[in-house]
């Protein structure tokens, strides 16, 4: 998927297509940035020497210390994961977002709304009390990108939760860089 105008191309993934792990939410990864036809901001996790979960781009990841409902679960049991649906727990380990834990998904809509703007919608039915409806909204204007979301919790518990946003794994072009004098 692409958002394109004149000084902006931005590349998304399909929701659990490029990236389909149970750390970061599936909706609206941003895959590449590309400004004025010729800087490419985006990147792939570097992996070598930590143990990396393939984040790539821009994403984001609900609870990254305490996903809602993990420490209420038993071995055996589901939590929510925002953004990907729910996930089994394993072991009476603490949670570790380095894990891969078994995925239960959830859909998630792409609606387009037009060529600058989509829409991710992600509602999710009643599972151990927890329900929500997750929306994100990514647009492009001018040289910049907006992000936009919506967590509305339609289930009977409480969903507290923080939102943390990958500060944009990016790559650098060597590409008209000159040495700039130190004093």
């Amino acid at each position: 998927m692409e958002l394109q105008n004149e000084r902006l191309a931005v590349t998304l993934s399909d929701p659990g297509s490029e990236y389909s792990r149970s750390r970061f939410d599936w909706s609206g990864i941003v895959t590449g940035i590309v400004l004025d036809g010729a800087h490419n901001f985006c990147s792939q996790e570097a992996v070598e020497g930590n143990p990396g979960t393939e984040g790539l781009g821009l994403s984001c990841e609900f609870g990254i210390n305490r996903p809602v409902g993990y420490d209420e679960v038993g071995v055996g049991e589901w939590f929510p994961k925002i953004g990907i649906g729910f996930l089994l727990r394993d072991s009476d380990e603490p949670y570790d977002f380095f894990k891969d834990y078994e995925i239960d998904s959830a859909m998630i809509e792409t609606l387009q709304s037009d060529e600058y703007g989509l829409l991710f919608r992600q509602e999710v039915a009643p599972r151990n009390g927890y329900a929500w409806i997750l929306e994100r909204a990514i647009s492009i204007k001018d040289n910049r990108l907006y992000v936009r979301n919506s967590l509305k919790n339609i289930g009977n518990k409480k969903i507290i939760t923080n939102e943390y946003w990958v500060p944009l794994i990016i790559k650098f072009s060597t590409r008209n860089l000159r040495k700039i004098p130190l004093e």
